[in-house]
């Protein structure tokens, strides 16, 4: 209460400092996203109250590590969409976060969980699956050319040349490899749906949205765009897919089925293999969810449960929300500390 008033009576909009939940990294993150909020009150606040007196060094600490975490928390979030495709965002936010380490390894205070967070990432992703190349093409916004800039600059990051031996992988083979299976892909579909009626010449589409904040994709997509698309290629309708220009800002709010769906007759063939591709979600579970889905579905005693009760808990919760629509819907400790921002915290 002493912290609400103490807001109150600097006309300060009040907001509670959500719990830091040691199985949640994300709470950790919360909770010094709001500190580095009040970064001209707290200190002041602390010093009025208990006289203790923070160092102004582990506030600009703070800062850097809202800075690293904003981009694991983005990518967390685009991986855990349950309604929209993220396979053909995958590399987006890949390199994204090859840029946060290049970035923040080297910080001072924030190069040592850098480390160790890059060595947890790379457990998984040293070698990134070929399907998300594919479907990092299938977003018309993209295509080939920005493909091969995020598999050099990707590779590059994460395995510099003193330390390639780590990660035997060479980007250009890499990036070969994915364009020839997405053309196989692509004969094989067309095999199966080659009477399908020509494609009608279509040469540009244009988004307008919104703007992203500086990051290493962005950088990337200029780099791309500087370098006209080139495209040999028997089928006319892949052809004219991959040298066509869609016009967008990074960050918009784009609707890859939407377009696929308007497009269907310029790009028959290609718009069966999306639907397919795209359908692949990135990951299994909806992160975001699954790791705070226990205490919505389950008490303290879920202990004294079986392994094959809990899992038909858990199943059925899910089926349940699907049923509804509703399995991107969680109330998160974000959620409870903004809430809170709203109500009843408004100064007089």
């Amino acid at each position: 209460m002493q912290w609400r008033q103490y807001l109150k009576d600097r006309r300060v909009n009040y907001c509670a400092f959500p719990k830091d939940l040691s199985i949640r990294w994300n709470s950790t993150y919360n909770l010094i996203q709001v500190l580095v909020r009040y970064k001209d009150h707290f200190p002041a606040f602390l010093k009025q109250t208990c006289n203790y007196i923070i160092n102004p060094a582990d506030i600009d600490t703070c800062e850097k590590i809202v800075n690293v975490l904003a981009y694991f928390n983005n990518a967390t979030l685009t991986f855990s969409h349950v309604y929209k495709p993220t396979a053909n965002e995958f590399f987006v936010e890949a390199v994204n976060l090859a840029g946060a380490f290049c970035e923040f390894s080297d910080a001072t205070y924030v190069s040592y969980f850098c480390d160790f967070m890059k060595q947890k990432f790379l457990k998984y992703y040293s070698h990134i699956p070929h399907i998300y190349g594919i479907a990092f093409v299938l977003d018309p916004r993209y295509k080939l050319p920005y493909l091969a800039n995020c598999i050099d600059y990707y590779y590059a990051s994460f395995f510099p040349t003193q330390e390639f031996d780590d990660n035997p992988i060479d980007p250009k083979q890499e990036f070969n490899e994915v364009s020839n299976l997405f053309h196989q892909l692509y004969n094989e579909f067309h095999a199966q749906y080659g009477n399908a009626p020509p494609p009608m010449q279509r040469t540009s589409s244009s988004s307008k949205g919104k703007s992203l904040l500086k990051s290493a994709f962005g950088s990337l997509l200029k780099k791309s765009r500087a370098t006209p698309a080139t495209e040999q290629s028997s089928g006319n309708e892949l052809s004219l897919y991959l040298t066509l220009n869609v016009d967008y800002e990074v960050g918009d709010d784009f609707d890859v089925l939407k377009w696929w769906k308007e497009n269907e007759r310029t790009f028959p063939i290609l718009s069966k293999m999306a639907k397919q591709v795209l359908a692949m979600p990135i990951s299994t579970v909806a992160v975001e969810q699954e790791f705070s889905a226990a205490g919505n579905i389950l008490t303290d005693y879920r202990t004294r449960l079986s392994p094959s009760s809990l899992e038909t808990l858990v199943c059925f919760h899910d089926w349940l929300k699907a049923q509804r629509r509703t399995q991107e819907i969680t109330i998160t400790p974000s959620r409870h500390f903004m809430e809170e921002t709203t109500k009843g915290g408004e100064s007089d």
